[in-house]
Formats: structure tokens, C-alpha cells, sequence
């Protein structure tokens, strides 16, 4: 059996242990009261930065995965990436944020309801006299099941 001070799962520390130990340590030392406060105040600020620096680190994240899913979207559409404006301070909300890119991409689906009607008319005009139908297509399309109409030959591989 191990004992707590080498168990590394016994030796959790806290802010409120360690604050303990400190002042056990300063109580020895005979620090005074001002120069506790001024450590204090120290560690308030240095904590204040690490968590600044992580909160900074987790919003560089968080633009970069909204980027490369704007950028993935865009990709599979056919269009150039959008590139959306990050801010490091979080001035808008996200509902701000979609709303200012709705127009974009109100675009984008009315590009892409073009496209599927041009890809439409190109298949049913090469379709005729088979036993291919415009619903058929349309059917097709809307369910992403183009890659083998039944009867018919293979649309795309």
C-alpha cells in the first residue's frame, strides 16, 4: 500500500490547500500583513493571466475550426472559401454574426438551386427517348441518390 504523500491521486491541490500552506509559511516566517496582500494580490493577477492566455488560446481555437468549416462548405459547394472576420474580443454575438452572413449565404443557395437546375436540364435533355423522367431526376437528386438511377446508367462515380 502506498502512502498519501507518494500517491499521486491523494495529492490534489487546490487554490484553498495551497493558500493554507502559505500562510502556515508566512505565520512561521513572521511575514506582515501588507506584504501578505501585495503576494496576494500577485498571485491574483498572475492567475488572472494564465487564464487570460487560455480563454485567448480556446477563441484562436474556436475561429480557426469555424474557418475550416466555412472554408469545407464552401469547397463541397464549388465557391471560393469565405473568409468570415474573427475578432479576438467577441464584440457581436453568434446570432449577430449569422445574421451579418446570412445575405452570403442566401447567395450561395440561390448559386446552388441554379446549378442543380442547369444540372436537371442537362440530364433530362440527354435523356430523351429513355426511360428516364424529370421527376425521376429531381427525386434522385434531392435524396444525393445520383450516383445509380435504377435502370439507367451511372450518373457520376
Amino acid at each position: 500500500m502506498t502512502t498519501p504523500a507518494k500517491d499521486p491521486l491523494m495529492q490534489v491541490e487546490t487554490c484553498g490547500s495551497l493558500l493554507q500552506e502559505l500562510q502556515i509559511i508566512w505565520d512561521e516566517v513572521g511575514e506582515c500583513d501588507v506584504e501578505k496582500d501585495k503576494m496576494l494580490l500577485e498571485l491574483k493577477r498572475e492567475c488572472l493571466e494564465a487564464y487570460r492566455r487560455k480563454v485567448d488560446l480556446a477563441n484562436r481555437s474556436r475561429a480557426q475550426i469555424r474557418q475550416a468549416i466555412a472554408d469545407s462548405i464552401c469547397c463541397t459547394m464549388g465557391e471560393r472559401p469565405m473568409h468570415i472576420r474573427q475578432s479576438d474580443q467577441n464584440i457581436q454575438s453568434l446570432k449577430a454574426e449569422l445574421g451579418a452572413i446570412l445575405p452570403e449565404l442566401e447567395e450561395m443557395r440561390k448559386r446552388k438551386s441554379e446549378r442543380k437546375n442547369q444540372f436537371i436540364e442537362v440530364i433530362t435533355g440527354n435523356a430523351v427517348g429513355s426511360r428516364l423522367r424529370v421527376r425521376e431526376v429531381e427525386h434522385w437528386f434531392e435524396r444525393g441518390k445520383l450516383t445509380h438511377a435504377p435502370n439507367t446508367i451511372p450518373f457520376c462515380t
